[in-house]
């Protein structure tokens, strides 16, 4: 777990700064703002088609390899974790990310023979070899994982070594610490770590006295990301509130990211089921006023999923029925809704009409996981 963080460390510093190759690396941080603002609400295509305009601009910013690498890895996360159709194939993801990681390394490597004291550049570097090892993780490939991350560590400490102030690399130095410490034991005896208080203390240095504003942003996602990981070991209440004074934070800052806010009413749901349900709703309307469908669904669904856990099958069914008006084409939101809704037709008695919906998405769905709960859900009815 521990290179799940150092990735995102270096990703601020380098999304903050352009290369202006006769001299150095300036900063620029609204350069790379709308990429970034559209992984957040869930659009990776669009995201994907930004970089490459930017890629257009200028063909030797290894920030815009960089950032499309990184796209292109949360793309592969939310496929994995069937939080999003199948955008591009695995196959596609890989060579892609591969191909754009090694370019931002290779462009990097040869700046930094003419000034290898820039920090910035490193850090993209840093945060390059991070990103490989999250990659090679995600794919089960541990070892390699455990030598991109150490990679990644190394040119870290070098920053830091040459400079103790440089706060934004403490985002590296943190997430490596927070997440060494929830390794699971079998590659702990790898890991040399300085371990979780020394971790959350350089995170808060980065969110406190870093320079560049991405630097703060994703040292606030990665602390939600630690003790989301947390909660889910020890189911502490103290982890719960810490994860949600973070994601409170980040709102009073960027308000309108709406990844964080459906984190936080996730949250919400355990604590205050009046907040979860507003929070649902502000996301719900910005998306039908946006047009954005995706993030509508999303937020639909799991707002009809919250009533539907509480046995309040009538708001329940006008969430998920929400998401079938309202989408344009198949996908697995609206797969995943039709499968609700033939569950609360079940529960009310009318399980030809359950049957039929379960027929529709069989005959439909492209997912496998979709199909066999499909078929198993109808097996149980018949």
């Amino acid at each position: 777990m521990k290179g799940k963080i150092i990735a995102f460390a270096s990703i601020l510093t380098l999304f903050c700064s352009t290369m202006n190759y006769a001299q150095s690396y300036v900063l620029d941080e609204s350069k790379y703002k709308d990429a970034l603002d559209l992984i957040f609400s869930f659009q990776m295509k669009e995201a994907i088609d930004k970089t490459r305009e930017l890629k257009k601009k200028d063909i030797n910013d290894p920030a815009c390899y960089f950032l499309e690498a990184v796209i292109l890895y949360y793309t592969s996360i939310i496929q994995k974790k069937e939080l999003s159709d199948e955008l591009y194939s695995s196959n596609y993801i890989k060579k892609e990310f591969d191909n754009n990681i090694e370019k931002a390394i290779e462009i990097v490597k040869q700046f930094l023979k003419a000034d290898n004291s820039n920090n910035g550049l490193r850090l993209i570097l840093a945060s390059s070899y991070d990103f490989q090892g999250l990659f090679a993780l995600n794919h089960d490939e541990f070892m390699n994982f455990y030598k991109k991350e150490k990679e990644g560590r190394e040119e870290i400490n070098k920053i830091l070594n040459s400079d103790k102030n440089y706060y934004d690399a403490y985002l590296g130095a943190g997430l490596y610490n927070l997440f060494s410490s929830l390794a699971p034991w079998y590659i702990r005896w790898l890991i040399s770590s300085d371990g979780k208080d020394e971790g959350l203390m350089q995170m808060q240095k980065a969110i406190d006295n870093a320079k560049y504003n991405f630097t703060k942003y994703f040292a606030m996602m990665f602390l939600d990301s630690f003790y989301y990981l947390e909660y889910l070991d020890d189911k502490d209440k103290n982890t719960l509130q810490a994860r949600i004074d973070i994601l409170e934070k980040f709102l009073t800052v960027y308000t309108d990211n709406f990844a964080v806010k459906l984190a936080l009413a996730s949250c919400y749901e355990i604590v205050n089921q009046n907040k979860a349900i507003q929070l649902y709703s502000e996301v719900i309307d910005y998306a039908k006023k946006r047009n954005n469908e995706r993030l509508f669904n999303y937020a639909s669904y799991f707002l009809g999923e919250y009533f539907f856990e509480k046995n309040d099958r009538d708001k329940a069914f006008v969430f998920f029925n929400n998401v079938l008006s309202i989408s344009r084409s198949e996908g697995i939101m609206k797969e995943r809704s039709i499968i609700k809704l033939a569950e609360i037709y079940t529960i009310n008695g009318d399980k030809k009409k359950a049957i039929s919906l379960l027929d529709e998405v069989i005959s439909k769905t492209t997912d496998k996981k979709v199909k066999r709960t499909a078929v198993d859900l109808k097996d149980k009815i018949e």
